[in-house]
């Protein structure tokens, strides 16, 4: 190897190392401090404060007392008894396959592995140990269903229907 060589990769290595610590720095790394403020709004403001835009899921006039509804798109299964109106994911607890309605409609079952829940999520057969995670459901005045999937509900938590 001669000197000439070695002096290139010394140089290569440097470029490099300088590079990478320059767009390290300037992804965030270098500065601690907290982020310009914007008092007129506009690009990187936080946002409004307030509730997000809610859209609705069903009408209560879709979902009849003692109704079970799978709904694949929000990922919800509703739920409605003389209680109320609750909310459910429709990802199994063993392995997030999603579920569907079993034939006879009382329950819920998981077809990746078989596991069976009853009306309120509760395993009932299968590799499945955990109930399905509930959801905070609401009921707008004109009967619209509302959930937040962010916001977890205990098993026993109905929305007035």
């Amino acid at each position: 190897m001669t000197e000439r060589n070695d002096l290139s990769r010394r140089r290569v290595l440097a470029v490099v190392s300088a590079g990478s610590a320059a767009t390290l720095t300037g992804c965030g790394g270098g500065s601690a401090g907290p982020a310009p403020s914007h008092p007129e709004g506009g690009a990187g403001a936080p946002p409004a404060p307030g509730p997000p835009a809610a859209t609705p899921v069903a009408n209560l006039r879709d979902l009849a007392p003692g109704a079970l509804v799978v709904l694949p798109e929000p990922h919800v299964v509703l739920g409605r008894d003389d209680k109320g109106v609750y909310a459910m994911s429709t990802l199994c607890t063993h392995q997030s396959c999603n579920v569907t309605l079993k034939s006879s409609g009382d329950g819920l079952v998981c077809k990746c592995h078989r596991s069976f829940f009853d009306r309120d999520g509760n395993p009932t057969g299968g590799p499945a140990k955990r109930p399905l995670p509930r959801y905070e459901a609401r009921v707008g005045p004109s009967g619209d269903i509302f959930v937040d999937k962010d916001k977890s509900a205990d098993a026993a938590f109905r929305a007035k229907a």
